[in-house]
């Protein structure tokens, strides 16, 4: 199988947006503020603004993003789901960063020991990933990419929705909940956290 894996918000808690929004904006908010998926409209920015925070501090967002608590367990659910553990799934990360951030990305990803078998960057809408790359399944925190692939009568594609705050309004079996708590240091026993 192909398994396709959203990067921010799914592999990564969102700490680090978190912290340089509040930062920049003066606020002091929460992930569990963020009732919407457009920052802009959390923070009450302009187009802009947003777009010139984006581009401003994505490195340091990106750089600095925290992995999910069960990050191992997370994907090593992944690498065998319906399968043996012979003959693993192809991991593939599917993000929205756009194709400039590759060398962050990649060296976040080397840092954090994600094994995966490709990096498809660019992908604001998860559809055409599903499409273009023959993915049998996809994970995103983004509620709409989830939605469209569910509505999408000739994809064949298991659709899951990581549970996050701002897309609550989403309702459906395949919801998965992580924790947003940093990976604990080595030799400290991890708990699996998926449900």
């Amino acid at each position: 199988m192909n398994i396709g894996l959203d990067l921010d918000g799914t592999l990564t808690t969102m700490d680090s947006t978190v912290d340089v929004f509040n930062r920049e904006t003066g606020k002091e908010l929460t992930i569990d503020d963020y009732w919407d998926y457009d920052l802009k409209k959390v923070y009450g920015l302009t187009s802009k603004e947003s777009s010139d925070m984006w581009e401003k501090h994505s490195e340091e967002i990106f750089d600095r993003a925290l992995p999910i608590w069960d990050l191992d367990a997370f994907l090593y659910r992944w690498s065998t789901y319906k399968t043996t553990r012979k003959k693993r799934n192809k991991i593939y990360i599917v993000t929205a960063r756009p194709e400039k951030y590759r060398e962050i990305t990649e060296a976040w990803l080397k840092r954090n020991h994600v094994e995966y078998d490709g990096l498809y960057m660019g992908y604001h809408t998860k559809l055409a990933a599903v499409i273009e790359h023959g993915l049998d399944v996809i994970i995103d925190d983004k509620g709409e990419h989830i939605e469209l692939i569910d509505l999408e009568g000739t994809v064949e594609c298991e659709a899951y929705v990581i549970d996050r705050p701002y897309n609550t309004w989403y309702k459906t079996k395949n919801r998965l909940y992580v924790k947003d708590i940093p990976v604990l240091p080595k030799g400290t026993k991890k708990q699996i956290q998926t449900q």
